[in-house]
């Protein structure tokens, strides 16, 4: 499950400025960074997924299906903070190999999962709400130098294209019974990368010469339809920051 798969364009927030897009986003993700609170790290978590969901029309089981990619990393990379080969809590040994969770390791464990999480519940609404021309965008504002901007774009573009060349070509591998047997699969898998190589290359060759041939200077400009800054828009962000700051005051007290 992909982000643009998912992406919906004509989400509840596509009318609205992207400044105050971030207004919702922001200050929860800066908070989630400081915070050390296990219960905020699940609350923040719960409320940008309903949040999400809301707000894109996107389906729970779709969602979920996104969170299992930075869940299962996450949680690998909690297990190897909790369990050490050395300490006082001895959980298990095999043979001569001897695991150990110390208390303080599997509080950081827990705490860096719960942080983590939250933050990734943030991005994801980020990036369900903001297109790849918005985000670049804001990366000009930001002040970010063209060069990467524009090696991000590419990125995102050629990525996403390798991805659709490469499953119509797996497809047609398949229908030919390219994978019927063990030695056809080594050397299918190998013409399917060559060929996705050569398609990369003629696919960069041609949105070089479509460029050059509209006089382009090799920038990318993004269009984008002018949107009216309205007061009232801005309410709906400033009551959730203000939940939001207000519960992290509480608990942290």
């Amino acid at each position: 499950m992909s982000i643009a798969a998912l992406y919906n364009y004509n989400h509840k927030l596509c009318n609205v400025p992207v400044g105050i897009r971030l207004l919702y986003f922001i200050p929860a993700f800066i908070i989630a960074m400081l915070n050390n609170s296990i219960l905020f790290s699940t609350i923040i978590t719960v409320l940008f997924f309903v949040f999400t969901i809301i707000f894109t029309s996107v389906s729970y089981k779709k969602l979920v299906k996104l969170y299992l990619i930075p869940f299962t990393f996450i949680l690998i990379g909690c297990i190897t903070i909790a369990v050490s080969f050395s300490g006082s809590n001895l959980i298990f040994s095999i043979g001569k190999l001897k695991i150990f969770a110390d208390s303080e390791n599997i509080i950081i464990a827990q705490l860096s999962f719960f942080r983590s999480i939250s933050i990734i519940s943030i991005v994801f609404g980020i990036l369900l709400t903001h297109s790849i021309s918005d985000i670049s965008l804001l990366m000009k504002k930001a002040g970010i130098p063209v060069l990467f901007v524009e090696i991000f774009v590419l990125t995102y573009k050629f990525v996403n294209n390798l991805i659709v060349l490469s499953k119509m070509l797996y497809t047609a591998q398949k229908c030919r019974l390219a994978y019927a047997n063990n030695r056809g699969k080594i050397s299918s898998f190998t013409m399917l990368i060559t060929n996705i190589f050569q398609q990369s290359l003629v696919y960069a060759r041609n949105v070089e010469t479509a460029q050059a041939a509209r006089a382009g200077n090799g920038s990318y400009i993004f269009m984008k339809k002018p949107h009216t800054y309205k007061f009232n828009q801005t309410l709906i962000p400033l009551v959730i920051n203000g939940v939001i700051i207000s519960l992290y005051i509480i608990i942290k007290a």
